[in-house]
């Protein structure tokens, strides 16, 4: 089983909430987002799921690497007016 990571800089509390992250049910989960809710980015994907960004950005490029998702070429604006990646499910 995939396992969240934090830095070895990252303070303890940081480790212990890397510990408790199921991975593979968080990895799921966003990809039904996408399938779900369309394409999105990761702020967008956070808020659709009712994580955390930081926990859902990471996710990505494993996931992208399984074939699960992909970016779309284009991006969207989050609520700090910012331009962020979108993402869509390989298999809507």
């Amino acid at each position: 089983m995939d396992k969240a990571l934090a830095r070895n800089k990252d303070p303890e509390t940081s480790h212990l909430a890397a510990e408790s992250v199921h991975v593979g049910r968080l990895e799921m989960t966003i990809v039904a987002a996408l399938k779900e809710g369309g394409p999105m980015s990761t702020y967008h994907i956070a808020e659709y799921i009712g994580a955390d960004r930081d926990s859902v950005s990471p996710r990505m490029k494993k996931l992208e690497s399984k074939g699960l998702v992909y970016k779309t070429g284009r991006t969207v604006t989050n609520k700090k007016n910012r331009q962020c990646i979108e993402w869509r499910a390989t298999h809507e």
